[in-house]
């Protein structure tokens, strides 16, 4: 009866995580237009001067080219506060200067970028409209991390 004990008090630290990891709440935000895709890049900087990485997949300067003003002030704040940055670009003409970059096949090019920061996920849609779709969940930033990860291998420096 001990050992039982024993085995079910060693195991509880993990189901009680699994438990809080399945019962973890999903938001989900939609931003729209200029002004919603700011307000992500400022969530974004938010989030860095916590120490926090950012990935990023599918991009190809749209961000530059859509709201060039905005992105040249917040590429300066990004620099400022020692942003990490990982990006994963289609290309190479268009790739940051700054950070860690890769560079995958041109047929993977679409007008939505992903990000990655902290607990958030961005789906930035640049084209036809700016609508950016931000989920806050933990355990979908790890999948989605896991995902640019395997990309992130396959992509050449």
């Amino acid at each position: 009866m001990e050992e039982k004990k024993e085995l079910l008090d060693s195991i509880f630290p993990e189901i009680e995580k699994l438990h809080s990891q399945s019962s973890e709440e999903i938001q989900v935000e939609v931003h729209k237009g200029a002004e919603g895709m700011k307000n992500v890049f400022r969530d974004i900087l938010k989030e860095g001067k916590e120490g926090k990485p950012f990935y990023a997949f599918g991009v190809k300067g749209q961000f530059r080219e859509q709201i060039p003003v905005y992105a040249k002030q917040w590429m300066r704040d990004a620099k400022r506060i020692n942003l990490k940055y990982y990006g994963i670009y289609t290309d190479r003409k268009k790739a940051l200067d700054w950070g860690e970059i890769r560079f995958v096949s041109p047929e993977l090019s679409s007008p939505v970028a992903t990000f990655i920061y902290g607990d958030k996920i961005n789906i930035n849609i640049w084209e036809p409209s700016m609508v950016a779709i931000t989920i806050k969940s933990k355990l979908v930033a790890q999948m989605y991390k896991q995902h640019f990860d395997l990309l992130w291998k396959i992509a050449k420096e």
